[in-house]
């Protein structure tokens, strides 16, 4: 007869929170809590959404998510032959961009600021707004 209140009773749209229906005890008696407020396994990598969707916008991501583990493994297969033995390595792996000497050289050069080096490189020394400014 005399219980503590629930939190949220008399409480506005203000008070609510999905996150806060997540914990709730009795979180299947709110409409909506399969997608809005999912709890436990099944709902990982899966499309909650799945019914909005266009089809043939999901048979293109199908599709691309196909070629993409299509070529990841034919990647992976190429590096077990290199590691075996069974293939030569290959050496046109990404690496970035490449310096060369004279470009290396005027990179470490000891005290030589960005103003040193010219316009192009001022405005990347310094970013506004992250980190200690003096």
């Amino acid at each position: 007869m005399y219980h503590p209140t629930r939190g949220g009773v008399r409480g506005g749209r203000d008070q609510f929170s999905w996150e806060d229906v997540k914990a709730d005890k009795h979180r299947e008696n709110y409409l909506g809590h399969s997608i809005k407020a999912p709890v436990g396994r099944w709902q990982k990598g899966k499309d909650l959404y799945w019914y909005t969707r266009d089809k043939k916008s999901q048979e293109a991501e199908m599709e691309a998510a196909k070629e993409e583990i299509k070529r990841i493994k034919e990647e992976e297969e190429q590096a077990m032959r290199e590691a075996l033995g069974l293939a030569p390595k290959h050496a046109n792996r990404s690496q970035g961009i490449r310096l060369d000497k004279h470009e290396f050289s005027e990179l470490v050069k000891r005290g030589s600021t960005a103003e040193d080096l010219g316009e192009g490189h001022a405005e990347a020394a310094r970013v506004q707004g992250l980190g200690f400014a003096r």
